[in-house]
């Protein structure tokens, strides 16, 4: 469940839901939001729709639970596409091999792409050669320096639209590792075992978040300070 500011439309981060199709999307600022739903390769904005303009606006008070359900439209809905341009979001992760995850014309985020004109009627074709990924990896550090050996969830966002860089990381024992970028300026968002998510560099909030430029095909190290577990 992919979350998105209405108003800037920029990603709020994603969640996966648990086996009776729930979800939660915690520790929200106020404000407004619209809600999409990526099952198997399919992508609907609430309430089925598959244009982001067309989705609707849930509005998220402080104090206050806000609930958006969503029915899946039918395969064969989803599939029809035309006539429009889409970008395209290319994502691979055949492990052990971690692909850059990139838009069509090797673009780093949707505002770059180049888009791919689908014809009513008809099927096109959209090919990509998927390049080596590249990494970001170092120490996870509590506000003292000392090394954090726990559990932390770490996700990656493009700093300007604030698309899903990369998969999902889980680092322990005192590192991490985000695989599979393409070249861009990321902003790094994660959580310790215990706090709620914080941004890099002890940040509460994307727009606060310093973004880290990554390049497609090489390693950089960078350590993270976590808050420390309560």
């Amino acid at each position: 469940m992919f979350l998105a500011d209405a108003a800037t439309g920029i990603g709020q981060g994603q969640v996966f839901t648990k086996s009776d199709g729930t979800y939660v999307h915690q520790n929200l600022r106020p404000g407004i939001y619209k809600v999409q739903v990526r099952y198997r390769n399919r992508y609907q904005w609430v309430p089925q729709k598959i244009a982001y303009a067309d989705g609707a606006v849930f509005t998220v008070t402080a104090g206050a639970t806000t609930v958006v359900d969503e029915t899946l439209l039918p395969g064969a809905v989803l599939n029809v596409l035309g006539p429009y341009a889409w970008p395209i979001h290319y994502t691979a992760m055949l492990y052990p091999k971690y692909y850059a995850w990139e838009w069509s014309g090797r673009a780093a985020d949707r505002r770059s792409a180049e888009p791919v004109k689908v014809a009513s009627g008809q099927s096109t074709t959209a090919n990509a050669a998927l390049r080596s990924g590249g990494t970001l990896t170092g120490r996870t550090l509590q506000k003292d320096g000392a090394v954090y050996t726990g559990y932390v969830d770490v996700r990656s966002y493009n700093a300007r639209t604030g698309d899903v860089a990369g998969p999902v990381q889980y680092g322990s024992g005192g590192t991490y590792t985000l695989r599979g970028f393409t070249g861009q300026r990321v902003k790094i968002k994660f959580q310790a075992d215990g706090p709620g998510f914080r941004w890099h560099e002890d940040a509460a909030t994307f727009e606060q978040a310093d973004p880290v430029r990554v390049r497609q095909g090489h390693e950089r190290t960078l350590d993270i300070t976590v808050s420390s577990p309560s």
